[in-house]
């Protein structure tokens, strides 16, 4: 009895060491840290593969924003006065007649003072309006688009005027800028054409700023010494560009500047580049003149985006035979 006894307990499984359930728990808690590190690593994957496509779909919106605005672009042209001039050559021989027998002189002879007085007024109240056109720079851009209102835009309310006091006028031309303006912006820049937009609270929000505005309502402003008033009158509607830079074809090169007055025509296309920053950067500073600055200002950061927007009512530009010539054409 006591030899089966003591031969069952030698037989019996000998339990663990402190050592060896200290290994145990070592490796069980390796592996759920590894298992932890690989779901931490996919997710993170996930989730900036996911900022990068909504930062994506944000910036083709914005481009096609801009785009949209830019082939709606119109020039100023000069009106066609040849065919009246050939109909007006039977009134000259009538008006010769009309001499020959002192018709003009017995009907005109009362008129001639008070119309010389409304002519000499005319000429001091006429102010002739800028033409319209594209106008910019490398980090500012203004374009008059010919655009018809939506029909729900002509039963808003006239009296209704937004932050800036201007009135919101159903128009078919508008005047469109875009600019870049950073929180840091607040005095006007010398050579900006605009500077920051403010909010009713007095601050400074930071992005890229469109503004659309009746093109009456805008030379009225300019001409009645309100400008200042313009420059509140964007809305931010990209906090999360930094920069924005164009490009101006006409034909031959690519250009950094562009005046439709001097060049007498519309870019053939406009190059567009936008600069956003990373959702999960700190944000990054711009100068006035829209250039990165900070230690931010690297690309590696940032994405960039941009497009080619060709104009449909662009003409090549005029060029002098010199010019040519010079081109050994």
């Amino acid at each position: 009895m006591r030899q089966g006894v003591t031969r069952h307990l030698k037989t019996r499984r000998r339990g663990l060491t402190l050592l060896e359930l200290i290994l145990a728990l070592a490796l069980t808690t390796l592996v759920f840290v590894a298992i932890g590190m690989a779901l931490h690593l996919n997710l993170t994957a996930f989730g900036k593969r996911t900022a990068e496509i909504e930062q994506a779909q944000l910036a083709r919106a914005i481009l096609r924003l801009i785009a949209d605005d830019l082939r709606g672009a119109i020039e100023e042209s000069a009106a066609d006065f040849s065919e009246v001039d050939a109909s007006a050559m039977p009134g000259d021989l009538g008006d010769m007649v009309g001499d020959e027998l002192g018709i003009a002189d017995a009907l005109f002879a009362e008129d001639e003072t008070a119309a010389d007085a409304t002519t000499k007024d005319l000429e001091s109240l006429a102010l002739l309006p800028a033409k319209l056109g594209l106008y910019g720079s490398q980090f500012q851009l203004q374009v008059d688009v010919s655009r018809l209102p939506r029909p729900d835009q002509y039963f808003s309310s006239l009296s209704v005027q937004d932050e800036s006091g201007f009135v919101e006028i159903p128009s078919d031309i508008k005047s469109v800028a875009y600019y870049v303006q950073t929180g840091d912006d607040q005095a006007l820049p010398a050579a900006g054409l605009y500077g920051p937009s403010a909010t009713a609270s007095g601050m400074v929000e930071s992005g890229l700023v469109r503004r659309a505005l009746d093109r009456s309502v805008t030379q009225y402003a300019t001409e009645m010494g309100g400008g200042d008033m313009l420059l509140t009158a964007g809305d931010v509607v990209a906090p999360e560009v930094v920069s924005i830079e164009f490009m101006y074809f006409d034909g031959l090169e690519w250009l950094t500047e562009w005046d439709s007055e001097q060049m007498k025509a519309l870019p053939m296309a406009v190059k567009v580049m936008i600069v956003m920053r990373n959702s999960q950067a700190k944000p990054a500073t711009t100068s006035l003149l829209g250039s990165l600055t900070g230690p931010e200002a690297d690309l590696e950061n940032n994405m960039v985006f941009e497009q080619v927007v060709a104009l449909p009512m662009a003409k090549p530009a005029p060029v002098e035979s010199s010019e040519f010539s010079e081109l050994g054409l």
